[in-house]
């Protein structure tokens, strides 16, 4: 990937699913991450103000942010930050393909490993 380190922000308000990713990345061989954690949209905005981070890993389903709203937010002056929105794989194709419109990917949790997120870090960073 180039870069010393990865600063990301796992934005997810299940505490397994947060320490789960935070797991994934730092089991890299490959790139040395950073990670921050938020588990509400509030939360997440207030530390996108205090760090830069270089990407977003967020849920859609937050204490505070329901669906899309949650993306809606990071989109703004997000030129140097990118998204990736964590995804059920439940949703209708209609909230799926906004997703996508509003982010650099889509991962599905149910397929979420430490290959595939790695590599959607990396993917994003490099547009």
């Amino acid at each position: 990937m180039g870069r010393k380190e990865i600063k990301a922000l796992i934005v997810e308000s299940d505490a397994s699913r947060t320490n789960r990713i935070v797991a994934l990345l730092e089991r890299s061989v490959d790139q040395r991450f950073r990670c921050f954690t938020a588990n509400s949209l509030v939360r997440a905005n207030k530390l996108l103000l205090e760090k830069r981070c270089d990407v977003v890993l967020s849920s859609l389903e937050l204490v505070d942010a329901k669906g899309l709203d949650s993306l809606v937010s990071f989109n703004p002056g997000r030129a140097d930050t990118h998204v990736i929105s964590l995804v059920e794989g439940a949703e209708p194709d209609a909230v799926f393909n906004a997703a996508r419109s509003l982010s650099d990917d889509c991962l599905f949790w149910g397929e979420l490993g430490e290959d595939s997120l790695v590599q959607s870090i990396s993917y994003a960073l490099e547009r």
